[in-house]
């Protein structure tokens, strides 16, 4: 293929992330702003409006009638509410085969990696001196796949498969890293289109995060990302990745902007952060020589100051006690199973959100009972693989994270925030930010071959 037709399906494979992370969530967005399920949609505000401190308020005026309101008053109005949004979360027919855009794109994008690795002069796998750490973590995992499969199930083995696919993209993605930036603007893209979704979330969306006071708008946004706080790590790690990759930086300080509105529209106390963070950094990397002194104690106090600030942003009061929680399921996850199980793992899948999905429908996952780890959530990328791979594989994960980042210095940036956001969201399941990371480690594997890459 001549260079411009390989940019031209680049751009391709851009806009195919950008309609596959669209309509991934596109199904629980519409049914949250009662364009789906308009009968579920109403029946959620007449029960919810039955709560006397919230007869009054907008949404109830507008959504719902007094008869429909009186129809439900004799439920528990609490239970009810709660339990009249689940169908948000439960894919019909039509949803999942959207869902399956996401599993096309991936196999389209590493049959495009492969082809092209393999088809150049010099290709193939990368050596031991190019991505030794990686090569380990792929047969770390390996292993834990072949454990996963007799004790957890098929299904729940190749769910844990599913999370590692950024490891086959960062190995077989040379040609696609020399294009990271044609997909850093397709990320962006995304967050433009995200922000464009939020108003209409916020006015006519569900209240299942409670409402903003005095506005009576829905607390928390998610867009198509589904859970707010996807939508929070998403937008931190693509403004990462678009100042890293990105071909011009121009209109950045626009783009970060509309950034800061989409996580404090969701309310995530880890995107708050990161993007703080990142801030900091990028403050920091901007400034002449002579003043990055004084850009880091400015940058630092920043950071600092949204930190201590998250609370009031984000309208949660108990934000500060979510870090615990990670906390605890770790411990759990290390000091909990027997010495050989930590080390190693329980196999591929474990805790993963599909191994979730998959328990409630009755699979050979939850027949093991509540107690089986493959069910055990982790909201965590670095709980999640100690219970995969093991403390060994998740030692192997970092390792490599970091050395990526000290191999390819344009690229520190986006593993810094994906680092930290790790510690809070498993992203080697949230899409699109796992292709992110593919990417990212396949420009760092094949420095070499991308001329200024090391910028």
């Amino acid at each position: 293929m001549a260079p411009e037709q390989h940019s031209s399906w680049a751009k391709l494979l851009a806009l195919a992330l950008l309609l596959a992370a669209l309509a991934n969530g596109a199904g629980a967005y519409f049914k949250r702003i009662g364009v789906l399920d308009r009968e579920a949609y109403k029946a959620y505000w007449a029960v919810r409006c039955t709560i006397p401190d919230r007869a009054g308020q907008r949404p109830c005026l507008d959504y719902t009638t007094p008869a429909e309101i009186a129809a439900r008053a004799a439920q528990p109005p609490m239970d009810a509410a709660d339990a009249a949004y689940r169908y948000v979360y439960r894919p019909g027919p039509v949803e999942r085969l959207l869902k399956l855009a996401k599993d096309a794109f991936w196999a389209v994008l590493l049959a495009t990696g492969a082809w092209t690795a393999f088809a150049a002069m010099r290709g193939g796998l990368p050596g031991r001196r190019r991505a030794g750490l990686l090569l380990w973590f792929g047969l770390d995992a390996l292993a834990a796949l072949v454990v996963s499969l007799p004790v957890n199930g098929v299904l729940v083995a190749l769910a844990g498969l599913r999370g590692m696919l950024f490891l086959p993209l960062a190995l077989a993605g040379r040609w696609l890293a020399r294009h990271a930036g044609v997909f850093a603007l397709g990320a962006s893209a995304l967050l433009v289109v995200q922000a464009a979704l939020v108003p209409f979330e916020l006015w006519r969306g569900l209240h299942i995060f409670h409402e903003w006071s005095p506005w009576d708008l829905a607390r928390r946004a998610a867009g198509t990302l589904v859970q707010p706080n996807s939508l929070g790590v998403f937008t931190a790690c693509a403004l990462a990745f678009h100042f890293c990759f990105a071909p011009r930086r121009a209109g950045f300080a626009w783009l970060a902007a509309l950034g800061g509105v989409l996580v404090v529209a969701s309310a995530s106390g880890t995107g708050m952060v990161c993007a703080a963070l990142a801030g900091a950094a990028l403050l920091w990397r901007r400034a002449p020589a002579q003043q990055r002194r004084r850009a880091a104690v400015v940058g630092a106090a920043l950071a600092a100051a949204v930190l201590l600030a998250v609370p009031l942003l984000s309208g949660r009061d108990e934000m500060f006690e979510s870090p615990g929680g990670r906390v605890e399921l770790l411990a759990d996850a290390v000091f909990g199973p027997p010495a050989m199980q930590a080390l190693f793992g329980r196999g591929l899948g474990v805790g993963t959100n599909t191994a979730l999905s998959l328990a409630t429908v009755g699979t050979q996952a939850a027949a093991a009972g509540p107690g089986n780890p493959a069910v055990t959530p982790t909201d965590s990328t670095l709980v999640g693989l100690v219970l995969q791979v093991g403390v060994l594989g998740a030692a192997l994960f970092y390792a490599a994270l970091a050395w990526a980042a000290r191999r390819d210095r344009r690229a520190r940036p986006f593993y810094a925030v994906a680092a930290l956001c790790s510690l809070t969201l498993n992203l080697t399941e949230l899409f699109p930010v796992n292709v992110l990371l593919g990417l990212a480690l396949a420009h760092s594997i094949w420095l070499d071959d991308a001329p200024g890459a090391a910028a």
